[in-house]
């Protein structure tokens, strides 16, 4: 991507644009292993005709195949190694790329009832880590930890749980969405409204009373952690959403302390309390 950034045929390509919005997607699949690849917006001033899509990724598809070359690889399908669609018409121009649509969308809920038509060109940047692989053999990364969840031999446990980290640690530090210089502005100008967040406003969960399932302090939730009862809290308000759920945990965390306290744990048990050392001093 780099290359192909920095090549001539793909600055003059652009130079008419406002800019791009790019994301990675990775999947995973038993036959060629990893898979990533970019999904790219690309804003332009004014309309495209047909014509000019076709120029434009006859002259992006070559770039690319050029720049995957020079890094060493083999050249990609000029047909798929790049594929370039209209935007304005998503639903109708989008459904030939997206042939996933409705197949790959997240299971519906009562509270988010997805349609095909809802799986736009944002989506697809965005949403990615939502969507199902096609074909049983292939994996998003979060379809791997639902994979190793549902393993059954320690061998395809091990091996999930080892491609999982692999992911992990490639792509720790990764932007999911990178906006090309000045576009925010020059779309500011155009009149959208785009709104900033820093990550931690962005991580801050909706603490509206509608969204409030249950209540532990953060002592307690130490503790809950602490005694590897987190995943079986969540795995039974996701069966029974109540404050009673949560007091059932918080009363087994605390009987648990108070018996680490009085040493009245047997000795296979104390494994379990390596990660509060502290606690165990």
């Amino acid at each position: 991507m780099a290359r192909l950034r920095g090549s001539r045929a793909y600055k003059d390509a652009m130079a008419s644009t406002l800019g791009v919005v790019r994301a990675v997607e990775v999947t995973y699949g038993e036959a060629n292993g990893w898979h990533p690849h970019f999904h790219i917006l690309i804003f332009q001033s004014g309309r495209i005709t047909d014509e000019q899509l076709v120029n434009l990724r006859l002259t992006l598809s070559a770039a690319w195949q050029k720049s995957a070359v020079a890094a060493g690889f083999s050249p990609p399908d000029l047909h798929i190694g790049c594929n370039l669609v209209h935007g304005v018409s998503v639903e109708e121009r989008l459904a030939a790329y997206l042939a996933k649509m409705g197949r790959d969308l997240p299971p519906p809920t009562d509270r988010d009832q997805l349609t095909a038509r809802q799986w736009g060109a944002e989506c697809e940047l965005s949403k990615w880590h939502t969507k199902r692989a096609k074909g049983p053999d292939r994996f998003s990364p979060f379809a791997l930890l639902d994979a190793y969840q549902a393993a059954r031999k320690s061998s395809e446990k091990s091996k999930f749980r080892a491609l999982w980290l692999e992911y992990a640690s490639a792509m720790k530090g990764q932007r999911q969405l990178v906006w090309s210089r000045g576009l925010k502005d020059a779309l500011r100008r155009l009149g959208a409204s785009i709104g900033e967040q820093t990550d931690e406003e962005a991580a801050l969960p909706d603490c509206s009373a509608e969204n409030v399932v249950a209540v532990v302090s953060v002592e307690e939730w130490r503790w809950i952690v602490g005694f590897r009862l987190a995943a079986p809290l969540l795995a039974a308000l996701s069966r029974v959403p109540s404050q009673a759920t949560a007091d059932a945990f918080r009363r087994t965390a605390r009987d648990r302390r108070e018996a680490l306290r009085s040493q009245r744990w047997r000795r296979e048990e104390k494994p379990l309390f390596d990660i509060l050392p502290h606690v165990a001093a």
